[in-house]
């Protein structure tokens, strides 16, 4: 199936562990089963994209829970029952960027800050962002992740389960002397997925650890070239068209390249 995306995707939530989706032109969600290849429409979703005007309809995070779904749009974060009941729960002073989805309550982020809410949308906590840099989330396993550029320490969001953030400070990607310009992709359990932002055919999977960073594993990419041209690398503005997922002890990378989705994976 050939599809025109946009750069939005998420990984999904613990209970649809088999689906990862795209959002083609911000007005469907197509969902991809990881084992069979199977491709499908989530008629929940993209009947509320569809009804939001044109303008209004900018998604930047979608994320998949048991109690339905969790979109950030714009300066709001709406969250739509699995039988299709669409209520706005928070809004932001500036885009809101990301969102996890804990038990009880929710990580959401923008350029300012990171805070920890109650899904009725009751602000508990709030941290503030001192080094502000649009889209500096990066997509995580377990908590929500910042980092301004490679020279800013990478910083770790969860509950404390006491109504308060926990907040864990790793060293800048900077320190990977030996990568030319490092990009962080994901962050699992154990590990920072990186790859060099003008070479993407070699992924590396560096060990997660607040004193040093040490890469553990070199993955070459085979069969397909991810690696931009300049011209290409220019129209992303700093936001690579790659992204990358997990599940079930497996890494997927997902792009599109002339048109068509590609799909590969790889473990560490």
């Amino acid at each position: 199936m050939t599809l025109e995306l946009a750069v939005y995707w998420f990984e999904s939530g613990r209970m649809h562990l088999w689906k990862c989706g795209v959002i083609p032109n911000g007005y469907i969600l197509v969902e991809i089963n990881l084992q069979s290849g199977g491709i499908s429409l989530n008629k929940t979703v993209t009947d509320f994209l569809q009804k939001l005007p044109k303008d209004t309809n900018y998604v930047s995070q979608i994320r998949v829970a048991e109690d339905g779904y969790y979109l950030t749009i714009f300066f709001d974060l709406y969250h739509i029952t699995t039988s299709g009941v669409a209520t706005k729960v928070h809004n932001m002073s500036r885009f809101l960027e990301d969102v996890y989805v804990l038990n009880d309550n929710l990580i959401v982020g923008n350029m300012d800050s990171v805070e920890l809410i109650g899904k009725s949308g009751k602000l508990l906590y709030a941290w503030p962002i001192s080094n502000r840099v649009s889209n500096g989330y990066i997509k995580g396993e377990k908590g929500l992740y910042h980092s301004a550029n490679g020279e800013d320490s990478t910083l770790e969001f969860q509950s404390n389960g006491e109504n308060r953030l926990s907040i864990n400070r790793y060293p800048p990607l900077s320190e990977l002397t030996k990568m030319k310009e490092p990009y962080l992709s994901y962050v699992s359990d154990k590990y920072f997925i990186v790859f060099p932002y003008g070479n993407r055919n070699v992924i590396y999977a560096i060990k997660k650890d607040m004193n040093k960073l040490d890469i553990c594993k070199t993955i070459a990419v085979k069969g397909v070239n991810f690696t931009p041209t300049f011209s290409q690398m220019q129209n992303e503005e700093g936001y690579p068209n790659i992204k990358i997922g997990y599940w079930n002890n497996v890494y997927y990378i997902f792009s599109v390249i002339k048109g068509n989705l590609k799909i590969l994976s790889f473990t560490v």
